[in-house]
């Protein structure tokens, strides 16, 4: 059954989301939040436009930057909260997710955390419209096959849209419990058709059947950890790889829902595995990287190394010889995939904090932080430098 919900957003109490991660664990710690952040979205390359990244900035609202010419060409909302093809004014706080390009890449959709509404904003910035408003906060993800998106609210739950018939849901399931921060990932299955796969911070894993129409069929398969699930899932090969906050990396089969394997981690699962072959590396909140054998989840080496913050961005694998690491603190780190040695770490670490995923770009090592500033990882100098705002900008800004 499809329903409108524009006209009956419900009143939510808002609250920051680094602080319903204290609230939402189920095992509590003392002083060791990350407090204050406005999204934790990386830069994300804009196809077909050379050079071009879209960054959320902290100015709630994210900017298409060129990175050649480290200029800014456009933002969105405008300074006056509005963009063309919008009437109303756009009442964004921050952006937790990547853009997602919808298919032909002369849109992309972004949505926003604190009104909950999902954008499709033109790449040529000369237009906008409203997809959806999901009348709740958006942390998760954006995913999309091509036909249909579906946004994982924070407390309300699952919307399927489908891009052709905008402002309505297909359907609505509100049979997840906890709130929904991790980025759901489709993928087939022989047995269910398509699923989308969701975590909750309720500490457990769904997979729903995004073809039928029933919702009473729509849960294929339910996994309980053993806490709460703040990170994306990944899926390769019929196998979805998520981790939890119970210090446990799930290998668990997506036609089944059975675990194949845990693999245990010397803090708390935030970020993201990154799979290259048959290894798996993963940061935690120790600060510690391991790799991990993908086939039955063994280790391959669990690094000596131990960076001075918690590591949510997800390791960055850049040749056979590099494997890099963001902490919190701002300070990269480069190992050896292999054995999980040192390499070398920067000696003066990015300003404010980073949760964003260190990405590759146009050939080069981007990152940035939670201001939204764009840093450049320099590989040959074993440094950090500024994109945007370039370095003069900033030294203008703080002499004045």
């Amino acid at each position: 059954m499809k329903q409108t919900l524009r006209s009956r957003r419900p009143q939510l109490r808002h609250r920051t989301p680094l602080v319903l991660l204290i609230l939402s664990l189920p095992i509590l710690v003392s002083c060791t939040s990350v407090t204050g952040t406005t999204g934790w979205a990386p830069p994300a390359e804009v196809p077909g436009r050379d050079g071009e990244v879209i960054v959320r900035n902290n100015d709630d609202r994210i900017s298409i930057i060129n990175i050649e010419s480290a200029t800014e060409e456009w933002t969105f909302p405008n300074q006056d909260e509005l963009f063309p093809g919008l009437i109303d004014k756009i009442n964004s706080d921050a952006f937790y997710a990547p853009p997602v390009f919808l298919p032909g890449n002369d849109e992309f959709l972004i949505g926003s955390e604190e009104d909950g509404i999902i954008y499709a904003v033109r790449s040529d910035s000369s237009s906008a419209r409203l997809i959806f408003d999901t009348g709740d906060r958006l942390i998760a993800g954006i995913v999309s096959d091509g036909v249909n998106i579906y946004a994982a609210t924070a407390e309300r739950g699952i919307f399927a849209i489908n891009i052709n018939s905008p402002e309505t849901a297909s359907w609505f399931y509100d049979g997840i419990g906890g709130e929904l921060w991790g980025t759901p990932a489709l993928t087939l299955s022989r047995t269910h058709g398509q699923l989308l796969i969701v975590p909750s911070m309720n500490g457990s894993i769904y997979a729903l059947r995004t073809e039928t129409a029933s919702r009473t069929d729509r849960l294929a398969w339910r996994v309980k950890t053993g806490a709460s699930i703040a990170s994306n899932v990944v899926t390769s090969d019929g196998v979805a790889y998520i981790g939890s906050f119970d210090r446990n990396l799930y290998a668990i089969d997506v036609e089944t829902g059975k675990t194949l394997w845990t693999a245990t981690g010397n803090g708390w699962f935030w970020g993201n595995p990154r799979i290259a072959g048959n290894t798996i590396y993963i940061a935690d909140l120790s600060g510690r990287l391991q790799a991990i054998d993908r086939s039955d989840g063994s280790p391959i080496w669990l690094s000596s190394y131990e960076a001075g913050e918690k590591v949510r961005a997800q390791p960055l694998l850049i040749d056979s010889a590099t494997l890099l690491i963001v902490d919190k603190g701002g300070n990269v780190h480069v190992l050896d995939p292999a054995t999980g040695t040192l390499r070398w770490t920067t000696t003066t670490p990015i300003d404010d904090q980073v949760l964003a995923d260190p990405v590759i770009t146009s050939g080069r090592v981007l990152v940035n932080n939670d201001d939204g500033d764009l840093f450049e990882i320099l590989l040959d100098d074993e440094t950090v430098a500024p994109l945007f705002p370039p370095a003069a900008s900033v030294a203008a800004v703080i002499e004045e």
